[in-house]
């Protein structure tokens, strides 16, 4: 969870997680940064809100609030946010969507505001088949982002974007800078166990070919897999392709008003 890293227990900050769901991560951040702060929430789903709002009140936690939004048109005043946090959420966001995101998350920070995130890269590059495979999206797999070569290294900057020569990282373009990048090392064969790729027999017994069935995934984003998707996915060794990373970076005290894009 990226919000220990960025709060560094700071009292009255004004901390923002991206795909909140039903608070888990925003709950923390409201309790290191104190009654004097503000937490926010923004996530899509109207029905995760729900929860969160209901897990305010039974939690009796005042500091919080929640928006309904995508995280690609962020609902704030610029520079109003000491600290944004995310985890497991921006691979779902559509590749030619990313820049747009790290420049919102620009936007609302204040000068020498911080970024924590949490996130499945590349760390190798997937074919067409990966990336437009369904089940290995919904499974956080498919939409990761691709790492620099050098992943291996404990600090390094991230392309936000298909690996390829030239291609500039898209949190240096936003105008970040203090860019690091952490290998956690875990091993993401453990989801493969999971509810997102946990298709029991009968529910593919009982399919047809064009029949899915619900699941939700890592990112708590309820969609549909397809008959044959955990077998399939079974075979390939996700440790190969991708990793859990955590992604920091600062906006410069000096930094423009706007980010470039």
């Amino acid at each position: 969870m990226p919000c220990a890293y960025g709060l560094h227990d700071i009292q009255g900050e004004t901390v923002v997680d991206l795909g909140c769901g039903a608070g888990f991560d925003i709950f923390q951040a409201a309790n290191k940064i104190g009654k004097t702060g503000k937490a926010i929430g923004i996530d899509m789903s109207e029905e995760m809100l729900a929860r969160a709002r209901l897990n305010a009140a039974k939690s009796s936690v005042t500091n919080v609030e929640f928006h309904q939004s995508r995280i690609n048109t962020l609902p704030l005043p610029a520079e109003s946010v000491d600290c944004v946090i995310s985890n497991c959420v921006i691979n779902l966001v559509p590749e030619s969507d990313k820049p747009t995101v790290f420049s919102e998350i620009f936007r609302v920070l204040k000068a020498g505001g911080r970024v924590a995130i949490s996130d499945i890269l590349e760390k190798k590059p997937m074919g067409d088949a990966m990336r437009q495979d369904m089940g290995l999206l919904v499974g956080c797999i498919s939409g990761a982002s691709a790492v620099e070569d050098g992943y291996e290294k404990p600090a390094f900057k991230v392309r936000f974007g298909p690996l390829k020569d030239g291609h500039e990282p898209i949190l240096l373009t936003a105008g970040y800078q203090d860019i690091v990048i952490i290998d956690k090392k875990h091993d993401l064969n453990i989801y493969k166990i999971s509810e997102v790729f946990d298709i029991r027999d009968k529910q593919i017994a009982s399919s047809t070919d064009s029949a899915t069935t619900s699941s939700g995934c890592c990112c708590g984003n309820g969609t549909s897999l397809k008959k044959g998707d955990a077998s399939r996915i079974a075979e390939i060794d996700f440790n190969e392709w991708v990793g859990s990373f955590d992604i920091y970076a600062l906006k410069a005290d000096n930094a423009p008003k706007e980010a470039t894009s």
